[in-house]
């Protein structure tokens, strides 16, 4: 399957900007956490990710969880430019009366499955939910559980290069 790049770069742009934005108005920190992955949340949420911001609960949809929760920027602007809310509530970011918190939140914010803080910690809520949502894919006989429950996690952990471990032999 071959990707359009073109439209990619251009929601990364988008984001980017959005986020520099957001952080220089709320006087907030961690700009380049969020640049970071910036080009990773345009591709998982331009491309890969099966999500519909008309329905951010619907129940085979992907789940994005993000480890770092002081990128929280960038996932909202990238929330906003998918349309799951709209792109006048960045202009919120870290008010007192806004939803859009500091550190990621999923309080009152559609396309955001979980609050995190904490480096890491993202990785044992993503294997949770994972495990969860196997344990709840009826048992119909003949099917793997992956065919029972085809959602799909991504995880970004922040923090460093994480390598999985090496098949077993």
């Amino acid at each position: 399957m071959a990707i359009e790049t073109a439209p990619l770069q251009n929601l990364a742009r988008r984001i980017r900007a959005h986020t520099v934005g957001m952080v220089h108005r709320a006087n907030a920190s961690h700009v380049g956490s969020c640049l970071s992955c910036a080009d990773i949340l345009a591709v998982l949420y331009g491309a890969v990710l099966r999500v519909d911001p008309a329905r951010p609960d619907w129940d085979d949809r992907d789940r994005f969880v993000l480890s770092k929760g002081h990128a929280a920027a960038i996932v909202y602007a990238t929330l906003a430019e998918r349309g799951f809310f709209p792109l006048e509530w960045l202009e919120t970011y870290c008010r007192d009366d806004s939803p859009l918190a500091g550190h990621i939140t999923h309080y009152g914010v559609p396309g955001v499955e979980v609050s995190s803080g904490s480096l890491g910690h993202g990785l044992g809520i993503a294997c949770g939910m994972s495990l969860r949502r196997q344990a709840r894919a009826p048992a119909l006989p003949g099917l793997r559980s992956a065919q029972r429950r085809r959602m799909r996690r991504r995880l970004d952990l922040g923090g460093g290069p994480f390598r999985p471990p090496p098949p077993a032999r």
